[in-house]
C-alpha cells in the first residue's frame, strides 16, 4: 500500500472529526444548541422586589431651658418610632405655637351701689343710708320716692304717720343711734338725730352711713324729708 502524506492524513482526520460531530448533533439537538451557544462568564441576575427597610428614628424629648435646675443634668428620654409615624406625629416640641385656650366664664351683672341704697335728702343736704334686711325695709323701698313732712318728737327724732301699715317685727334695740331709720308700731316712720338708750320697740328700716351734719340739717322743728 502506498503510504499517505502528512497533509493528506490531516485532511482525513479533520473530515472524520467533522462527520462524527454532525452525527452527534443530529442525535442530540439539545446538546447541539448548548454547544452552539457560548457559556456566559457572569450569572444572569434574578429580579426581586425591592425591600424597604424602616430605620428607627430616635426623638429626644427635653423640657425647655437648660435643665440644670437643682444641679441636675437635662433628662433625655429616647422614643423609638418608625419614619412614617414620625412624619405624621404632631409637633409637640416646646417651640410649637401654643393653641388658644377658650375658657367659658359666667357673666356677672354689675350692680350700682346706689341702686340699693336709700338717699335721704334734707334741703340741699344729701345723706346715703343702707337699708336693713327686713320686710319693713323692703316694703318702704317699694314706695319710694316719697317726701314726708315730718314733725319733731322729744328733740331727738323726726316722725311721720304713713296712711297704711308696713310689715313689722318690733324689737328693743337697747340703744338708738344718730341716723337710725325705724318703724314705730306698724305705720310710723322715725329718723333719729340723737343717740340715747330706749325701752321702746322698733322695726329697723335702715341707717345713715355717715350721720355727720344730720342733726344740723334736720333742725329743731318740723322738716320736709325726701326718701329715694
Amino acid at each position: 500500500m502506498k503510504s499517505l502524506q502528512p497533509a493528506s492524513l490531516l485532511v482525513v482526520l479533520t473530515t472524520a472529526v467533522l462527520l462524527s460531530a454532525c452525527g452527534s448533533a443530529e442525535s442530540n439537538p439539545t446538546a447541539t444548541a448548548s454547544a452552539g451557544s457560548s457559556p456566559s462568564l457572569f450569572p444572569t441576575p434574578i429580579e426581586t422586589e425591592p425591600t424597604v427597610t424602616t430605620e428607627p428614628v430616635t426623638i429626644s424629648t427635653q423640657a425647655p431651658g437648660d435643665g440644670t435646675a437643682s444641679g441636675l443634668s437635662p433628662a433625655t428620654t429616647p422614643v423609638t418610632t418608625s419614619a412614617a409615624a414620625a412624619e405624621q406625629a404632631p409637633d409637640t416640641s416646646p417651640l410649637a405655637s401654643p393653641q388658644p385656650v377658650v375658657t367659658n366664664r359666667p357673666l356677672v351683672a354689675e350692680t350700682d351701689s346706689e341702686a340699693t341704697d336709700l338717699i335721704v335728702t334734707v334741703g340741699t343736704d344729701r345723706f346715703v343710708a343702707t337699708p336693713a334686711d327686713t320686710d319693713a325695709a323692703r316694703a318702704f323701698a317699694d314706695r319710694l320716692p316719697m317726701t314726708l313732712a315730718m314733725h319733731d318728737v322729744n328733740r331727738n327724732e323726726k316722725a311721720f304717720d304713713l296712711p297704711e301699715s308696713l310689715p313689722s317685727a318690733p324689737q328693743n334695740p337697747g340703744t338708738v343711734h344718730v341716723g337710725d331709720l325705724m318703724l314705730y308700731g306698724s305705720n310710723t316712720v322715725v329718723i333719729f338725730y340723737e343717740s340715747f338708750d330706749t325701752s321702746y320697740n322698733y322695726t329697723r328700716i335702715g341707717s345713715v352711713d355717715d350721720p355727720a351734719g344730720l342733726a344740723t340739717a334736720l333742725g329743731a322743728g318740723d322738716v320736709s324729708i325726701t326718701f329715694s
